[in-house]
């Protein structure tokens, strides 16, 4: 605002010292000195309109640039914006895009993905069951410690086999002195027999005891003893023992869990039953 108004008082100086040249040159030509005032007045007059005018277009001036200026810029973020929310909805259409090709599947791959999970979920539920098992607390003293059945039934993990066991009439042996090593089957190495051929195994009271039989070892075997053997010698014959893949095998049936002890034996868990030939 100040260059403003310095400008307008240094073009009123030129006008005024314009006027007076003037008026010096009509005075030499001997024009009435009147006249040359009155002129020299309208062109100060003149001068003065003009900085009058020349301050408001010049604020004027300044709001109008402003004004385009700040427009300019709006309308830059605008399409700034606009672009960015046009290449977002084109990442979320390919993301759609390749999520829908990536879980179209045909009914036979859902089958087998369901029967995966399905295998995960059981294999899962033994584990656990396996750890309960081993971590079944023995205590002497203020309780004493469990026998093989007492052990069995109370991790949770092995109902077949103690309502096998109730049906075989082995229960009290089992309780017996012993001491025994028994390769205990959970419940998920029942659970691959087929219903059918299961409902038959534990009607038949006499092939049921035979099949019980031969997951019991009398005496107390460690599993590092038993990974050294090449057959144990079972209540109902010899069973191999191999090592497969760094995983101990009694017959056909992989070893998880070991050395569960009891109050008259120990106890291996094992993922499969092994039956009579």
């Amino acid at each position: 605002m100040k260059s403003v108004k310095t400008c307008v008082a240094l073009l009123v100086a030129v006008l005024f010292v314009f006027a007076a040249a003037a008026y010096a040159q009509e005075a030499a030509s001997d024009k009435p000195v009147d006249t040359a005032a009155e002129k020299m007045a309208e062109k100060a007059t003149q001068a003065e309109e003009v900085a009058v005018e020349v301050a408001p277009r010049s604020d004027e001036a300044k709001a109008e640039i402003a004004a385009e200026t700040a427009a300019g810029k709006i309308e830059k973020k605008e399409d700034v914006a606009g672009e960015k929310q046009a290449e977002t909805k084109e990442r979320e259409a390919a993301a759609a895009e390749a999520t829908a090709v990536v879980t179209e599947k045909t009914p036979e791959e859902k089958a087998a993905a369901e029967k995966e999970a399905m295998a995960a979920k059981e294999e899962k539920a033994a584990n656990t069951a396996d750890e309960r098992a081993e971590h079944v607390e023995i205590r002497t003293g203020a309780a004493e410690k469990k026998d093989v059945v007492e052990t069995a039934t109370a991790a949770g993990s092995f109902k077949t086999l103690v309502k096998a066991l109730e049906t075989a009439g082995l229960v009290e042996t089992l309780k017996g002195e012993g001491p025994f090593t028994v390769f205990a089957p959970n419940d998920a190495a029942f659970a691959k027999i087929p219903e059918a051929d299961l409902k038959a195994l534990l009607a038949d009271k006499a092939k049921l005891a035979g099949v019980l039989k031969m997951h019991v070892v009398a005496g107390k075997v460690m599993a590092a003893e038993v990974a050294k053997m090449k057959e144990v010698k079972t209540l109902n014959g010899n069973v191999k023992i191999t090592v497969k893949d760094d995983a101990v095998m009694f017959g056909g049936a992989k070893v998880g869990k070991t050395d569960i002890e009891c109050a008259n034996g120990i106890i291996h868990v094992i993922d499969t039953v092994v039956m009579t030939k």
